[in-house]
């Protein structure tokens, strides 16, 4: 989320607060301008502009020759498909950059050969209405833009005006904040001490929020109409269950109240690696565990893309082939052991776009060893074609997390709890982590890519490897891989 900063006002501490009224207030009624609303409009927006720009296309060039619901039905479903996994109806984004427009324009493409490609194989007899279907998605891609434009612009000044109540003083409390900060969340926070031991301190330094004193038995008195969320940042044993029970009916009758966990995954779509613990896997509802129809349709589809995406790419293989022989750095082609599902151990191939190192220890000082030819092959993610063969070998898939080095596994293993959930699933040509974040070589940078992958392992899921797929293709085009 690129958002502009916004600084975080410190609260006013208990003590110079006026006193709380005992009587509960009455639940607090969230704006009009909440998500749900403006997610709604957007829909309805996309869907009007949509047909109403086909119908008049059609009724112009063809009078009533052609019949109009099944073909406006298809073009809606394709679109609210392709818009759903390129993640078109997520608010939260930054929708004014650059960035978000390319993306806009290639999900809209995306949309438009599906709808044409379903159109022809469904409803024949409107073949002809091709340039109309055309002229249709020439009209709905910049309007569509200036919808999500103008609505985030909203949504993004309703955040503004919310509130999170931060239940909790600690470490994890205060790296929480830290986390807000680092994402431009533009939320402002308040953080309570159930103990009331910090009442009127700053959290986390002069300038930060200051804690409030809170009775866990009176959640509701926190609440008025600013209040988006509470975020739980004290570990749940050590609460009675009494407690526990007022955090389930202010949840339900006031305010979500969502775990660390649960926050970044549904905030940012990650996982944060501190408060899982080696059962975390036990207790989370994962599809891949159980040998899902999922997993045999996705094995299914990665023999079917790689064999095809061998035979049309051959061509291309063989110019990269070419221009890196010519090139005369060593040989085409590069292999290394990497860790797979299991920890299992494979090959792993690649075209060479470094030269070799003395000491041959390629994943180190990468920036002075990238050759010109392998410097396009990265931008491009040409360099992991060669991975195709891995993907039919049963070595990969197209999509899962980064398949590691297995002397950086060892390291990784020792210095960062939970990186072996990573094994859970095959590793990936493209994955959550790499659309996600830059590619990076330290240890925090691992740890953060770490999060990315959690969360696809746990939200193993078709519509977010569509999603990813998506994502790659608009690296790829843009030139922006690594």
């Amino acid at each position: 989320m690129h958002l502009a900063r916004l600084p975080v006002l410190p609260r006013v501490p208990l003590a110079e607060a006026t006193p709380r009224v005992s009587p509960a207030p009455a639940p607090a009624r969230r704006s009009a301008r909440s998500g749900p609303a403006l997610l709604a409009v957007l829909v309805g927006l996309d869907a009007l502009a949509f047909a109403c720009s086909y119908l008049d296309l059609l009724h112009a060039r063809h009078a009533a020759e052609l019949p109009w619901l099944a073909p406006i039905g298809i073009c809606l479903g394709s679109i609210g498909v392709v818009f759903v996994a390129a993640e078109r109806y997520n608010l939260r984004r930054d929708t004014q950059t650059v960035d978000f427009a390319a993306q806009h324009g290639l999900a809209c493409l995306i949309a438009f050969a599906l709808a044409l490609l379903l159109q022809f194989a469904t409803v024949p007899e409107v073949s002809r209405s091709r340039l109309s279907l055309l002229g249709a998605f020439l009209f709905f891609a910049p309007m569509t833009l200036v919808f999500r434009r103008g609505l985030g612009r909203v949504a993004r000044e309703d955040a503004g005006r919310r509130t999170l109540v931060v239940i909790g003083t600690g470490p994890a409390a205060v790296e929480f904040y830290r986390d807000t900060r680092a994402a431009c969340l533009r939320q402002s926070l308040r953080v309570v001490d159930l103990n009331g031991e910090r009442a009127g301190e700053w959290l986390d330094g002069p300038g930060t929020p200051r804690v409030e004193d809170a009775d866990l038995d009176a959640l509701d008195e926190l609440i008025d109409p600013s209040v988006e969320a509470m975020v739980l940042a004290e570990p749940l044993a050590g609460l009675p269950s009494a407690s526990v029970d007022t955090l389930v009916r202010t949840h339900f009758r006031h305010a979500p109240i969502f775990t660390l966990e649960a926050f970044h995954e549904q905030y940012w779509r990650k996982i944060p690696v501190a408060p899982l613990d080696p059962l975390w896997a036990l207790r989370q509802d994962f599809r891949l565990a159980r040998g899902s129809s999922h997993c045999v349709f996705k094995r299914a589809f990665d023999l079917a893309a790689a064999l095809l995406g061998l035979v049309l790419a051959a061509p291309l293989l063989m110019l990269c082939a070419l221009a890196l022989r010519l090139e005369g750095t060593g040989p085409v082609l590069y292999s290394q052991t990497r860790i797979g599902r299991d920890r299992r151990e494979f090959t792993l191939y690649k075209f060479r776009t470094m030269r070799a190192a003395p000491s041959g220890l390629e994943a180190r000082d990468v920036d002075g060893r990238v050759t010109r030819v392998g410097r396009w092959l990265r931008r491009m993610r040409l360099d992991e074609m060669p991975q195709l063969f891995n993907v039919l070998r049963g070595d990969m898939s197209l999509i899962g997390p980064r398949a590691e080095w297995d002397r950086c596994v060892e390291v990784h293993e020792r210095e960062i709890p939970c990186y072996h959930f990573r094994h859970l699933v095959k590793p990936g040509i493209t994955g959550w982590a790499q659309v996600n974040y830059p590619y990076g070589r330290s240890i925090a940078d691992t740890l953060e890519k770490l999060k990315y992958d959690l969360y696809y392992i746990k939200n193993y899921s078709l519509l977010l490897d569509a999603s990813i797929a998506l994502k790659t293709l608009y690296v790829m085009l843009s030139f922006k891989g690594e």
